[in-house]
């Protein structure tokens, strides 16, 4: 029965030399036919943690190497005890249970098939087709196609750098794995584990996790084995509506695993990617990674610590509802207002609560990106907005898989005299996939201080535009009044000289109504030259303003014919040079227009200038001084030249 178990169960993969050398079970075995022609078997073994049944046929041929053609039914509690019993050096712990259903089959050209069938390995789901032969040197050459359902980033580190291709370990995802200080392992690279592989295996995972709460989903790993050296190429065509793809190399190195690598990602839609993490954000836009690192260490995590690389991350039209500096200004102006209070706590809660107000429009731009000490860091960017400007710095811890995120919002002062406000730091720490339940932390730095002192300056500058305001209205009011009396002043002198013209008009009414109307003057002789106006008639004319009624002069009588001289009945008329009665008309009358007076005494120069007759040494009448005319006498004057 020993050297049938050793057949069965050493013979298939491993070596039979090591198998079953501290291993003590019970074992059943039932087998019924000619070894050479092939033996249907059923096979049992059993122990504490361990269970195996075989069933199907077994065919040895003449140098004692076996053929199976069955299935081998497994449940271990630790995989390490299946691996030894196969003759497979256990590199780890083997801690991981498995428990299902496995084809065996001997194929012609020395290979082992091996076909899982609901085999689940440390809670992962395997099926697949995988093809397995012993090489030169103890090595194992593998060759196929798996299918898992699920498994984590680093589960897979550990399982392939020790060199075991089954199974895929998955890390835990219960939430202290999650609090866990770091995800990878500390236990060292085994330098064997790079001589015991050689082949291409390629991994379908239905999601690999990256990290606790976030993975990718449809993975695809292509696995190369070679000497020394272990290669992985990554792809995944759905990852947030974009693609993933990279390269990971791990070699034997002096001392430890070097290891160098490098990841690009192309299409992410960020609101898609603020829906993955749980972020009840909107968001908007695409962007794109590319990143390569390398470092080499002893073990896992000291490997990730090393790593030491660069890349670049592109947005495009990229945008995010919320972090603005809209809220700082909104409690800036809260404050003011004196809605809000400036203790340190009123203020950051104020804050937290207007984090979402407004929309950052990180536009298309490029950002550099670090990987050092462990960790990979986005370089700080600014991004402008009307409200001010904001500053984004984001570091993820890549031994815990933690992220934080730095968001300085600095908002701009109101006025242009004043600099724009100290920032507002807005942090957001924790796991990288559990972005929702992170609660944000405000550091409100020198903003608390500034603010109490500007809104100090502002009351101050408030109470002095006040003042200025009142001054203002009182001025304006002194201006209205004396606008107004000036106009009152103006329609009093205008009232004034309408009423004094009104009076003038009626004294002149008045004084044409009561004035003689003046004697008809006949007109003067065109024989006889006209007498010189009288010398009050060449008087200059009384202003118009004298409207004083003057009193009227006496009439002169006409002379008498014994103020003539004698002889001036004799001298001739200056008309007809006649003799005949001096100044006489047709009718003896005086002439008009000569006051009574001889027609040849005014006419005459012999009369004037005469002394021989005796009524030339009389003294002539001087005539009255004629008062000045009025206005109504230079009236009459200018309409009928011949008024006197």
């Amino acid at each position: 029965a020993v050297p049938l178990m050793t057949v069965l169960f050493a013979r298939t993969i491993g070596d039979s030399r090591t198998a079953g050398q501290s291993m003590r079970a019970n074992t059943a075995i039932k087998a019924v036919g000619i070894p050479a022609d092939g033996m249907v078997t059923d096979a049992a073994l059993s122990r504490d943690g361990l269970s195996l049944a075989y069933n199907g046929r077994v065919t040895v041929d003449a140098d004692g190497v076996p053929s199976l053609a069955g299935t081998l039914e497994v449940a271990a509690d630790r995989l390490g005890d299946v691996l030894a019993l196969t003759g497979t050096p256990l590199l780890g712990s083997g801690e991981n249970a498995v428990t299902g259903t496995v084809g065996l089959s001997f194929e012609d050209d020395g290979r082992t098939k091996l076909t899982p069938s609901g085999l689940t390995v440390a809670g992962a789901e395997v099926s697949g087709m995988l093809r397995v032969r012993r090489l030169e040197g103890g090595r194992l050459g593998v060759d196929g196609e798996l299918d898992v359902n699920r498994a984590s980033v680093p589960g897979l580190m550990s399982g392939l750098v020790q060199g075991v291709p089954l199974p895929v370990p998955v890390a835990a995802t219960d939430i202290a794995a999650e609090s866990a200080p770091s995800l990878w392992s500390d236990q060292s690279f085994a330098a064997s584990a790079f001589d015991q592989l050689e082949g291409k295996v390629t991994v379908r995972l239905k999601h690999l996790g990256l990290s606790p709460g976030i993975g990718l989903d449809a993975a695809r790993l292509g696995l190369a084995f070679a000497p020394g050296q272990v290669d992985v190429e990554l792809a995944d065509d759905g990852v947030l509506g974009g693609r993933l793809g990279g390269t990971l190399a791990l070699a034997r190195a002096a001392a430890g695993v070097r290891m160098k690598g490098q990841l690009e990602l192309e299409g992410v839609e960020l609101q898609r990617l603020a829906q993955a993490t749980g972020s009840g954000r909107k968001a908007g836009g695409r962007a794109a990674a590319s990143v390569a690192f390398a470092g080499q260490a002893l073990n896992p995590r000291s490997l990730v610590t090393s790593l030491r690389g660069s890349g670049r991350l592109t947005f495009s039209d990229a945008f995010l509802q919320g972090m603005t500096p809209e809220g700082v200004a909104q409690v800036v102006a809260g404050v003011y207002a004196k809605e809000i209070d400036t203790d340190g706590e009123a203020l950051q809660s104020e804050v937290l609560n207007r984090l979402g107000a407004g929309q950052l429009d990180i536009g298309g731009r490029d950002v550099g990106l670090e990987v050092v000490d462990g960790t990979l860091r986005v370089a700080r960017f600014a991004t402008a907005a009307p409200s001010g400007e904001v500053e984004t710095l984001v570091t993820v811890d890549l031994v815990t898989v933690q992220a934080e995120t730095e968001w300085r919002l600095k908002a701009k002062s109101a006025k242009d005299s004043k600099p724009d406000w100290p920032p507002v730091t807005v942090y957001y720490s924790g796991p990288v996939g559990g972005v929702a339940t992170i609660e944000p932390r405000v550091a409100l730095g020198g903003f608390e201080r500034e603010l109490v002192v500007r809104r100090m300056e502002y009351e101050v500058e408030e109470l002095e535009r006040l003042r200025k305001l009142d001054e203002e209205r009182a001025r304006q009011e002194r201006e209205r009044r004396k606008a107004l009396a000036e106009a009152a002043r103006l329609e009093r002198e205008r009232q004034k000289a309408i009423e004094e013209e009104r009076l003038r008009q009626l004294q002149e009414e008045q004084r044409r109504s009561v004035q003689p109307a003046p004697a008809p003057v006949p007109a003067p002789r065109s024989d006889v030259p006209a007498l010189a106006p009288p010398a009050a008639a060449l008087a200059p004319a009384a202003p118009a303003s004298q409207s004083v009624q003057k009193e009227q002069l006496p009439a002169i009588a006409p002379a008498s014919p014994a103020m003539l001289p004698a002889d001036a009945a004799l001298l001739p008329s200056a008309a007809t040079g006649e003799a005949g009665t001096a100044g006489a008309g047709h009718d003896g009358a005086p002439p008009a227009g000569t006051g009574g007076l001889p027609g040849d005494v005014a006419t005459q120069p012999e009369y004037e200038a005469g002394g021989a007759s005796a009524a030339s040494n009389q003294p002539r009448p001087k005539p009255r001084a004629k008062p000045p005319p009025s206005a109504s006498d230079t009236l009459m004057r200018s309409l009928n030249p011949g008024f006197n």
